[in-house]
């Protein structure tokens, strides 16, 4: 199944990204093998780099908010030093 991607806003890609994510870990907990989800995996690849092309800032600029492992920081948002 190939998933429409032309058109859609950033929360619904993330949405649809999400969904496939989810259903490709339920698939692969429950035995299936890597190689029958190549559909599945497709799918979640177009979308990852349609999020990207598409939303690179808006991404880019949430990344270190939700990861500060990859992205350190010494203040949070609200310029105060973090512990």
């Amino acid at each position: 199944m190939q998933i429409d991607i032309k058109g859609k806003d950033l929360q619904t890609l993330i949405a649809l990204y999400s969904q496939e994510i989810d259903l490709l870990k339920e698939k692969l907990l429950n035995g299936e093998s890597w190689e029958n989800l190549r559909n599945q995996r497709r799918n979640i690849t177009e979308l990852a780099i349609a999020i990207h092309r598409e939303h690179q800032f808006v991404i880019s600029e949430n990344l270190w908010i939700h990861n500060p492992a990859e992205f350190p920081r010494s203040e949070d948002l609200s310029g105060q030093p973090t512990e």
